[in-house]
C-alpha cells in the first residue's frame, strides 16, 4: 500500500492536511481506499481587511485629482471638491477612534479639513 501525504498550506493558520491511501496492483491501478483527514478547526477562513489599502488608494486618487484641476486645468471649484470626497476616504486606521490615533494624524486630518474649509469660502466669497 502507497501513502501519499499532499499538505495545503494557509498563511493564517496550521496547515491542512489530506492524506491519501491507494493500494495499487500490477494489474489494475484501483484506487480501493481514500482517506481524506481535513483538519479545518485549524484553519482560519477570515477574510483579509482590505479596508485600509482601498481607502489609501482612493484617499491618494481624489488629491491627484485636485492637484491635476489646481494646477492643469485652473479650476478651483474642482480642486476644492475633490478635496472634500478625499475626506471621505481615511488613509489612516478607519477602525481607530479619534482619540487613540497618533498625533500626526490628527494634525494631517484637521490641515485636510481646514484646507477644504478655507477653499469653500473662498469659492462663496469669490
Amino acid at each position: 500500500m502507497l501513502q501519499f501525504f499532499l499538505p495545503l498550506s494557509c498563511k493564517a493558520a496550521k496547515p491542512a492536511q489530506i492524506i491519501f491511501y491507494f493500494s495499487c496492483n500490477e494489474s489494475d491501478a484501483d484506487v480501493t481506499d481514500m482517506k481524506i483527514e481535513n483538519m479545518t478547526n485549524n484553519v482560519s477562513t477570515k477574510p483579509k481587511d482590505w479596508t485600509k489599502s482601498f481607502n489609501k488608494v482612493l484617499y491618494t486618487g481624489f488629491l491627484l485629482f485636485a492637484v491635476f484641476y489646481l494646477l492643469f486645468s485652473k479650476n478651483i471649484s474642482e480642486a476644492v471638491t475633490s478635496l472634500g470626497i478625499a475626506l471621505i476616504f481615511d488613509p489612516f486606521n478607519p477602525q481607530q477612534p479619534w482619540a487613540q490615533r497618533p498625533l500626526y494624524q490628527r494634525v494631517w486630518l484637521i490641515v485636510h479639513v481646514s484646507i477644504v474649509l478655507l477653499g469653500f469660502i473662498y469659492l462663496i466669497i469669490r
